[in-house]
Order: structure tokens, then C-alpha cells, then sequence
């Protein structure tokens, strides 16, 4: 050390051990890792949650006509379902080709599934299909089910869900 030169007065030698701060700090350095990757898991995965149950994603053809035939998936028959309601508002006339299998979807032994199908069968009116469909649909076991069948008939201008519009305007048990 020279004669002058005090500003150094924890000074360490080769083979002294390193001061508590150092290994402290040393530690303090290390840790962010761990702590970033469970930061990264509490994004990622509620992330992959919602990308696996949103419908916001547009299916193409090939996508919709895996996912309605889907019987391990009923989310992925429910996205199909959404996205040919989609194509049915837009005035796509190629939509048609999936009519039959929006039909089958409406005898699914799922209710959610049967709801579903009753709603967009109810978007095009001119289907004869669909209005055959929704009148099976009256009879449904699942009161939610037949009030969906009812709504839809609405917009043929079929007046048989007329008794399951108004039981809808009655109190009912759950």
C-alpha cells in the first residue's frame, strides 16, 4: 500500500476468507432466476388457459371441421359452432356445408352442446333444417335447451315454442 493511499482500508488478501457482505451479495445475485421463472409461470399459464378456452381465434375450414367432429373436446365443438355463427351473420354462403353437422350437434347427448347448436340454427331462418332441428329441440329434457329451441323458432316466425316462451316468463324450481 502506498504511504499516502488510505481510501482502501478493507483490503483482502489472497488467502483471507471473504467478508459476510460479499457472500450475502454474492447469494443476493443468484436468486432473481427461480423467482423470474415462477413470475414467468404466473403469465404463461393463465395465458394458456384462457388461449385454450377463448373463441376470439378464427378457425379455417379444416380447423372447423376437425373441432365440430371433436367427442373428446366439447369446448372445441362449442369454438366450430361459434365461428359458423359467425360466418352465418356474415352472409358466407359457403357456411351451408356445415349444416348437417350443426344439426347432429343439436342430438349431442351434451346439453351445453345442444344449447349451442339451438342458438345458431337460430341465425338463419331460411334453413329448413334448422327449423325442423329446433322444433325437435321443444321437447328437449333441459329446460334451457328447449327455451333456446323456443327463441329460435321465433325468428322463423314459428309460433310452436309459443308455451315455452311463456313458461319462461313463469318463476320455475330449480
Amino acid at each position: 500500500m502506498m504511504d499516502g493511499d488510505n481510501s482502501n482500508n478493507h483490503h483482502t488478501h489472497d488467502n483471507e476468507p471473504a467478508p459476510a457482505a460479499a457472500v450475502v451479495s454474492s447469494a443476493r445475485r443468484r436468486s432473481p432466476w427461480p423467482l423470474a421463472v415462477v413470475a414467468a409461470l404466473f403469465i404463461i399459464l393463465p395465458f394458456l388457459s384462457w388461449y385454450g378456452t377463448t373463441f376470439w381465434r378464427t378457425l379455417g375450414d379444416e380447423e372447423i371441421e376437425k373441432y365440430i367432429g371433436d367427442t373428446e373436446k366439447p369446448r372445441h365443438v362449442q369454438h366450430a359452432l361459434e365461428q359458423i355463427d359467425r360466418r352465418i351473420l356474415a352472409g358466407d354462403p359457403e357456411v351451408k356445408k356445415w349444416y348437417p353437422r350443426v344439426v347432429s350437434v343439436a342430438g349431442n347427448q351434451l346439453p351445453d352442446l345442444r344449447l349451442a347448436a339451438a342458438w345458431v340454427m337460430g341465425d338463419d331462418n331460411r334453413a329448413e333444417e334448422f327449423h325442423v332441428a329446433l322444433k325437435q329441440l321443444l321437447t328437449d329434457q333441459e329446460p334451457a335447451v328447449r327455451r333456446m329451441a323456443a327463441l329460435s323458432l321465433s325468428r322463423f316466425n314459428d309460433g310452436s315454442g309459443r308455451a315455452e316462451l311463456n313458461s319462461m316468463l313463469r318463476s320455475y324450481s330449480v
